[in-house]
């Protein structure tokens, strides 16, 4: 290998190795702004015409995002969600994409009663200007339990407890 080659081998490992970090942070940052209600900011993770999908629900390009995002989480007191892992399963640094596996949990109030949801993000993401953005996420459950249910209730699929939609 000459030094020309090796050179360029290095600067695309390190070009992965940053997209990877960037990636890692959007996720993370995506949780805490969920939780501070940080929706101008949440928006901003998005890519412009960015779609967030979950069940019968899908919401698209910025202004939608934040229509549903005020909405959907009016719904609970609080929410604390928990990252476990982010896998990165695509990149492309030549078509600016990337698409990840993000899993998690969340924690709900609803009507003072603590909820427990196990989390799973389909990510697809695109690098605008440098910036790492999500393009599309899709969300699915794998329960999503008041506390005293879990232990009789506890399967996969199994949901009790979700708010209704507050759509005027």
């Amino acid at each position: 290998m000459n030094d020309a080659s090796h050179t360029e081998s290095i600067a695309a490992k390190v070009a992965r190795i940053e997209a990877r970090f960037a990636l890692q942070d959007l996720v993370a940052n995506y949780f805490l702004r969920v939780d501070a209600r940080a929706y101008d900011t949440l928006a901003d993770l998005f890519t412009t015409d960015g779609t967030f999908a979950f069940a019968d629900m899908k919401a698209s390009g910025r202004a939608g995002l934040l229509e549903f995002w005020k909405r959907r989480i009016a719904n609970y007191e609080f929410t604390y969600h928990y990252l476990h892992s982010h896998v990165v399963t695509s990149i492309d640094l030549a078509a600016n994409t990337a698409t990840g596996i993000v899993t998690g949990h969340a924690e709900h109030a609803i009507d003072s009663t603590c909820v427990l949801a196990a989390l799973r993000y389909d990510d697809q993401y695109s690098c605008e200007n440098g910036v790492w953005r999500i393009r599309v996420r899709t969300l699915t459950t794998r329960y999503f339990l008041p506390w005293d249910e879990l232990a009789g209730n506890f399967r996969e699929g199994a949901v009790s407890g979700r708010p209704k939609d507050t759509r005027k």
